[in-house]
């Protein structure tokens, strides 16, 4: 069950899309990869470590300044550092996180960040190495980050995002150019790889 204090994190996620994200992360099997684009203050990020918990890893990509295209909804990017609020609510939920730079070390956490475009971030990571790629990022680039990231993502594995009813030539189009969805929960895309 989705830990209530996740609920406390200000974002656009519905409790049903945060339990869904909680639970297909606890369904995958220890030593899974799951990668998130585009963090904001946490709250998907902290249901999908949640579910996932210590014996999987979780990696959340964002540049923390916000999206140019949606920056009615994102003005608070310019005036706060969404990186230290996003850091204080996972303190918060007594969560421990670590910098993707600092994945070597004895201190790094199965819970990292990496602040980056998504589409300069993809470089870091090899293909066929991620379990389950989430993208809710600039919904703009969609397309562009269903192209670079596609190829990282293991097979079986699991591409989804969010805001599918939200952003229609910016998401159902750019997804189904590329691919058709299997599933939708709420407002979350899903295709199962094979």
């Amino acid at each position: 069950m989705l830990p209530p204090g996740i609920l406390k994190i200000d974002g656009w996620m519905f409790e049903p899309e945060l339990e869904w994200l909680y639970q297909q992360a606890s369904s995958l099997p220890d030593g899974s990869f799951i990668v998130e684009i585009g963090t904001w203050k946490g709250r998907s990020t902290a249901a999908l470590y949640e579910g996932a918990g210590s014996r999987k890893r979780v990696i959340t990509i964002d540049t923390f300044r916000g999206t140019p295209s949606e920056m009615h909804a994102h003005w608070e990017a310019r005036e706060i550092d969404l990186l230290q609020v996003f850091l204080g609510n996972m303190k918060g939920l007594a969560l421990q996180v670590s910098s993707f730079w600092d994945r070597q070390t004895k201190d790094a956490s199965n819970l990292q960040y990496l602040v980056a475009d998504s589409s300069d971030a993809s470089r870091f990571f090899d293909d066929g190495s991620i379990d389950w790629l989430f993208i809710d990022g600039d919904h703009s680039k969609c397309g562009q980050d269903i192209d670079v990231w596609l190829p990282k993502v293991k097979r079986p594995g699991i591409i989804s995002g969010h805001d599918y009813f939200c952003f229609y030539e910016d998401i159902q189009q750019e997804i189904h150019k590329r691919f058709w969805i299997d599933q939708i929960v709420h407002s979350i895309w899903i295709r199962h790889l094979t």
